[in-house]
């Protein structure tokens, strides 16, 4: 399957967004635990170390979701259903604003996809 040029254009600015962001995200890090960290604490001490561990799990979260955020795909709307439930659907008059929500997206002309 052919990609266009602007399909192929996109993953690589995507990857450089990805990149930048991996770039920003470690060297915050290391600036925070390599530079700011031992200027306020003595690291061998009781008040450093107790900075450290909730630092380090903040620390291992943000580059783990920001990883799982990368890799999971963005899904796409279901398309599976029959002539009966779309008009159903498009007929299905929108919730007052704050009062629950409509399973039709009335801009896309599509079904929402399943909350989970």
């Amino acid at each position: 399957r052919a990609l266009s040029i602007g399909q192929v254009a996109f993953k690589i600015f995507g990857f450089f967004c990805i990149a930048i962001a991996s770039i920003l995200i470690c060297g915050t890090l290391y600036i925070y635990f390599y530079v700011i960290m031992p200027l306020l604490f003595d690291m061998h001490s009781f008040l450093g170390i107790l900075f450290f561990i909730p630092a380090s799990w903040i620390s291992f979260n943000l580059v783990f979701n920001y990883f799982m955020v990368v890799r999971t795909p963005p899904g796409s709307p279901v398309g599976t259903l029959t002539e009966e439930e779309m008009e159903q659907m498009k007929n299905e008059k929108a919730p007052k604003k704050g009062k629950g929500w409509t399973k039709f997206c009335k801009h896309c002309k599509v079904p929402k996809p399943p909350r989970k």
